[in-house]
């Protein structure tokens, strides 16, 4: 008896590693097909494609594209999350206001998914985009709480300068993805550190 359990147990161990691994595989080969495409033009057959599988393994894991987009999204999200808990952690205030431009930075692809977010994706059921905007308002009052440690800031003012922040530098780096500011001769990174000190030199004044 003690042995059909085990072999049981580890029938259903390798199960649950294959359906992991095929998830992943999913979830990878749609992270690509929504950087390349966007989320309204790509489809269940694209991201099965692009993964090696027939489309109907997909809707063995996902009912359609929307949970997988919502699932990239809520790990992206989680990431930037992560990043500013750390920062704030050990007190690097300034690591933590231009967070979202270093997350992005070290992970092109979520920029991709993380614009979708803050364009609005109507496509979304209302619980999924309220689990979304959650995790993003969770990064974003990290980094208001940094802005009133370094400027004195009032909350409310704090709060918005938080978003003007994340909007900034998610749009410096689009453009930059464009090969707008190569063009134009800026440096990303030298526009985020603009921002950031005259924001510091304003609030404090």
């Amino acid at each position: 008896m003690a042995s059909y359990i085990a072999t049981n147990h580890r029938r259903d161990a390798r199960k649950g590693t294959l359906k992991a691994f095929k998830r992943q595989n999913i979830l990878d080969a749609a992270r690509a097909t929504f950087d390349e495409q966007g989320f309204a033009g790509a489809n269940m057959r694209a991201i099965a494609s692009r993964a090696g599988y027939a489309p109907g393994t997909l809707y063995l894991h996902y009912a359609g594209k929307e949970e997988i987009y919502a699932d990239l999204l809520a790990d992206s999200l989680s990431r930037l999350h992560r990043a500013v808990r750390d920062c704030a952690a050990t007190a690097d205030t300034h690591g933590v206001l231009r967070a979202p431009f270093d997350h992005y930075t070290a992970h092109p692809a979520d920029l991709s998914l993380g614009a979708a977010l803050l364009h609005g994706t109507d496509d979304l059921p209302a619980e999924i985009e309220r689990q979304m905007n959650g995790r993003l308002i969770a990064a974003l009052s990290l980094i208001a709480d940094a802005v009133r440690a370094m400027t004195g800031a009032s909350e409310p003012d704090a709060n918005l300068e938080a978003i003007n922040l994340a909007a900034h530098q998610t749009g410096i780096l689009l453009l930059h993805r464009a090969g707008r500011l190569n063009m134009l001769g800026f440096a990303p990174d030298a526009l985020v550190e603009r921002y950031i000190g005259r924001l510091i030199g304003d609030q404090a004044a």
